[in-house]
């Protein structure tokens, strides 16, 4: 079994690797942060001792990206989750077409170039899976976070596309919207970090998805804190 997890080096990301690895999935880690993956890749060697973890520090939003892989003996199960993304405030009115190109850059594109360089070994596998970490302004747009709701809406269209194309090849895919999530983007926020999700809530149910008979598909999961107000 294998996964590949893009935005891994910290958050969501990283949560969603250990939980994995708890599962006995070889990895491929990728981020931009090389320092950080090469950290995160020691503590799960040193946990793990049986499984590959491998490490790809890259910059996904790169318009020169080539990205070419080699996973022909990973076969039996592969799990692709793109959970890279960024998020940015500013208002609809004097919205500059530059901050729309970079959300898109980042919340989109790289996922779509990701996934179509693993796609073909995906193919290949007899249990194949999906998962596109979106964001609840992927259903509801935030007019103060505009260019970031556009992009995760576009996130969206593409997901939903991908998912009735490739369901004909047995392929799953599945997609989160959740809501504020405890990670390292609301340090210094006065806001009460324990009512948030946490990671480790989101990539539990991440592997619950992954776990699922071959002829269960889980489209849609959306994830909101019970009680999470700001300040």
């Amino acid at each position: 079994m294998k996964a590949i997890i893009s935005g891994a080096s910290r958050g969501l990301g990283k949560a969603t690797a250990i939980a994995m690895a708890a599962e006995g999935y070889d990895l491929l880690l990728i981020s931009r942060s090389e320092n950080d993956l090469k950290k995160l890749q020691k503590e799960l060697e040193e946990e793990h001792k049986r499984l590959k973890i491998e490490i790809l520090p890259i910059d996904l939003s790169s318009p020169d990206l080539e990205l070419n892989f080699d996973l022909s003996d990973e076969m039996e199960e592969m799990v692709l989750i793109n959970n890279v993304g960024s998020y940015q405030n500013e208002k609809v009115s004097g919205l500059k077409k530059e901050e729309i190109e970079k959300m898109l850059s980042v919340n989109l594109f790289s996922s779509v170039a990701l996934t179509n360089s693993i796609l073909p070994f995906l193919r290949k596998c007899k249990k194949a899976q999906i998962v596109n970490i979106s964001s609840i302004n992927g259903l509801e747009a935030d007019p103060n976070a505009t260019a970031y709701s556009i992009s995760k809406h576009s996130l969206k269209a593409w997901n939903d596309a991908l998912r009735e194309e490739l369901r004909k090849e047995n392929i799953k895919v599945t997609a989160f919207y959740p809501g504020p999530i405890n990670t390292t983007s609301w340090e210094g926020a006065d806001v009460d970090h324990s009512a948030m999700i946490q990671a480790e809530d989101i990539a539990q149910m991440i592997v619950q998805v992954c776990k699922l008979s071959l002829g269960a598909l889980v489209e849609d999961v959306k994830m909101n804190p019970l009680n999470f107000k700001l300040n």
